[in-house]
């Protein structure tokens, strides 16, 4: 079920017997569904953490500096061995994820942060401290080591993918894994960052 509200889309998905809803931080599960049911919801004038489906940027962050962080995060992955595509294809996952903000939190500390959500960002000292300079840095290295972690043969594969929105798509489903299939996959995103990356963009 979907619900459009103020140019906002609230989805609530029964899965397997879970419910699972993307909505906005502060607004409880069943006070929204009511209001859902009853007609009567009102989006929050800005998203507090994440994307919106064209890839805007969250709280903090204007449009340019979550493009420069795109590029930043594909320009580092392709450093490190990845393909133009497949650094694109994270990017747009990061968009969706975080909006490319190294700060973005969700639930607190038992929640996700960082650029790709780490959950529970507790596990993860370090990852996000407030200073989002140096925040983007640990993280970077950080992304690194979470692909390995999922497995050569994964990284291999999508290395191997030509375009950016397959990239995003595979990277969705096997690395970040989120409860929607490819809910995080902002295709817009990684078609620029591959764009911007293939012109030699500085």
């Amino acid at each position: 079920m979907a619900g459009k509200v103020s140019g906002t889309y609230v989805t609530v998905t029964a899965v397997g017997g879970i419910l699972v809803w993307s909505g906005w931080k502060g607004a409880t599960l069943s006070a929204t569904f009511k209001s859902l049911l009853n007609g009567n919801l009102n989006a929050p004038a800005t998203e507090t953490s994440g994307a919106g489906a064209s890839g805007t940027p969250a709280t903090g962050l204007t449009a340019s500096t979550a493009n420069a962080n795109y590029l930043t995060i594909a320009k580092y992955l392709v450093s490190n061995g990845y393909s133009p595509a497949a650094a694109a294809g994270i990017a747009g996952c990061v968009a969706g994820e975080s909006a490319g903000n190294p700060e973005a939190m969700q639930g607190g500390q038992s929640g996700g942060g960082g650029l790709i959500q780490w959950t529970p960002i507790s596990s993860y000292p370090g990852l996000v401290t407030g200073n989002a300079t140096a925040d983007i840095e640990a993280q970077l290295a950080a992304i690194i080591t979470y692909n390995n972690a999922q497995g050569a043969n994964l990284v291999t594969m999508l290395n191997q993918i030509s375009d950016p929105v397959q990239a995003a798509d595979f990277y969705s489903q096997y690395f970040e894994r989120p409860a929607v299939t490819d809910s995080d996959v902002r295709g817009n995103v990684a078609t620029s960052v591959y764009s911007q990356l293939q012109a030699g963009t500085s």
